[in-house]
């Protein structure tokens, strides 16, 4: 009687803790770049863990249609690999297409935004969404980049390209990364003064540049200027 007890408790609990429907979006422009976007959705779903469900989906698709029931009332870890414009259509994607759903059936949304510029305005995305009301009991939560970024295939490249952000219609998510994960790393040249902000060790707010950053080496007796592009504040830059 004892050890049924605690199997039906113990199947109650994984109820409870129903691991969440995982789904990435493939973009869908241009045309020639979409098998790579499915390449990386692919890579983006392997690296998920705790998923009921895994399901790469083309962006233009109606997300609610693509969601299954099972999914109601549970959190959707939703992952985006393509090309984006900037934090505006990342509201206008939240206000259009994902807060209806989460009125409709009670879904909360882990957004993973791997593209560039979904974050490129942190606080200005956290206030839209301190401004949204979801469901009581749900979350709408956005991950991403705030510059241009390599997106899924930065764990290939020498640089530090992707500087994160998130928001949350749970304000006490909002974050920034630490300023000395990145002050100072390589960025590339595509992301030449591109910005991005960063919390420093005092609590305070910084914001970082692409920039070039000059510095004297010995090469054979004679000391050269050597120039790389960082990762730096504006005064530091030349």
């Amino acid at each position: 009687m004892k050890l049924l007890m605690i199997s039906i408790i113990t199947l109650i609990s994984l109820h409870l803790q129903a691991d969440d429907c995982c789904i990435c979006q493939t973009g869908t422009e241009p045309q020639s770049q979409v098998v790579f976007f499915q390449a990386g959705c692919g890579l983006w779903l392997n690296g998920q863990q705790g998923c009921s469900s895994k399901e790469t989906i083309p962006f233009a698709d109606d997300l609610d249609a693509r969601i299954p029931r099972s999914c109601d009332r549970q959190t959707v870890r939703l992952g985006y690999v393509g090309h984006w414009s900037g934090s505006y259509e990342s509201m206008d994607f939240i206000y259009s297409r994902l807060l209806p759903i989460n009125q409709g059936r009670g879904i909360s949304f882990d957004v993973r935004n791997t593209a560039c510029l979904s974050v490129d305005d942190p606080f200005g995305l956290q206030s839209f969404l301190n401004d949204i009301e979801v469901i009581t009991g749900t979350t709408i939560t956005w991950r991403g980049n705030q510059a241009i970024s390599t997106g899924m295939w930065a764990p290939i490249t020498p640089e530090r390209e992707n500087i994160p952000a998130v928001a949350s219609t749970d304000e006490s998510l909002f974050s920034l990364p630490a300023c000395n994960m990145f002050e100072r790393s390589l960025c590339s040249g595509f992301q030449r003064n591109q910005e991005a902000r960063c919390a420093s060790d005092d609590g305070s707010t910084r914001i970082l540049s692409c920039c070039n950053y000059t510095r004297s080496v010995l090469m054979g007796g004679v000391r050269e200027p050597v120039v790389r592009l960082l990762w730096l504040t504006t005064a530091s830059c030349d």
